[in-house]
């Protein structure tokens, strides 16, 4: 960031300093034995004039292509080294020990399954919880779910996924983690959260417009030894025209790893699902909701609808 911030408070001395076009140096007495050379100056002024814009268009970056890269700068500042992978220590969860008797002692037990035996660990609460709740007021953090972790277990590491948390988001207490192995060359699903950058530089919120992030999370398939970390979104050129104007997946293809380790989810379509929007408050019709959508509040754990139908009888 400080290199950015370097790069913007640095003026171009070049360009203030260079003279006025309507500057004539035949105005002073001394200028007379420099009235040739002034005249072919004033023509190299004007060519290198009219040069610039051409330059500044094609090399000159937006705000967020120098922050967050884009197909120009496939990696910008923030983007350099980026990996939301961490390495955290564990110990074995014993046998004939509870999941209460480990919560006492401040662990939070844990289990670890797919592609390979079940393994059982208690991790520090403070060390995950820090993880979870990364915001001060915040709930469970969308990153929680979507980096990779590498649990250290005496000689073992185990490269694995959360998949399911139980956790009291109210009191920001973790109770139980189920982790799941990532495999390199196996796929696993992940929701990688999303950030809107650039919106101070947008146009469209620049002339009062509402800009709005849709998707909080973008579910992902990955093959590769890393799991990607969470998408910028650019919208320092987020335009507005009627009646709403937004970005799609397609236009955050370039957010992928280049080496073709990861994919959006192939039940999105990439030319239409919209990630973005930019458009005037008051003047979007509100749609009724599908005939076959279903509240995921009403969905249990097992992918089952709950019963919330009122009877006179217990169970109620």
């Amino acid at each position: 960031m400080v290199r950015f911030f370097q790069s913007q408070n640095a003026i171009a001395f070049d360009k203030v300093t260079k003279r006025h076009p309507s500057a004539s140096l035949s105005s002073s007495p001394s200028s007379s034995a420099f009235s040739s050379s002034s005249s072919f100056s004033r023509r190299g002024e004007d060519r290198e004039r009219e040069e610039e814009p051409a330059e500044e268009h094609s090399g000159k970056m937006s705000f967020a292509e120098m922050i967050v890269g884009s197909a120009r700068s496939q990696c910008g500042i923030l983007g350099a080294g980026r990996s939301s992978a961490v390495d955290v220590d564990c110990r074995p969860w014993e046998r004939f020990v509870r999941k209460e008797d480990i919560q006492r002692e401040g662990y939070v037990p844990c289990v670890v399954e797919k592609y390979g035996v079940e393994r059982r660990l208690a991790i520090h609460r403070s060390t995950l919880e820090a993880l979870a709740f990364d915001e001060q007021h915040g709930h469970l953090s969308y990153l929680f779910q979507a980096r990779l972790f590498r649990l250290r277990i005496g000689k073992w590491i185990e490269e694995c996924i959360p998949t399911f948390v139980q956790a009291d988001p109210v009191a920001r207490r973790l109770y139980f983690v189920k982790f799941e192995r990532h495999v390199e060359g196996k796929i696993s699903e992940v929701d990688i959260p999303t950030t809107m950058v650039g919106l101070l530089a947008c146009p469209a919120y620049q002339r009062g417009y509402h800009v709005e992030l849709v998707m909080p999370t973008i579910r992902c398939q990955c093959v590769g030894a890393d799991i990607p970390p969470p998408f910028f979104v650019d919208v320092s050129r987020l335009h507005y025209s009627p009646p709403y104007t937004a970005i799609t997946l397609q236009d955050l293809q370039h957010l992928l790893p280049s080496d073709g380790s990861a994919r959006f989810h192939p039940s999105y379509n990439v030319a239409t699902q919209e990630v973005a929007w930019a458009y005037e408050v008051g003047t979007l019709p509100d749609a009724p909701l599908p005939a076959d959508y279903v509240d995921p509040n009403f969905i249990n754990r097992k992918g089952q609808k709950m019963d919330v139908v009122f009877r006179s009888h217990f169970p109620n």
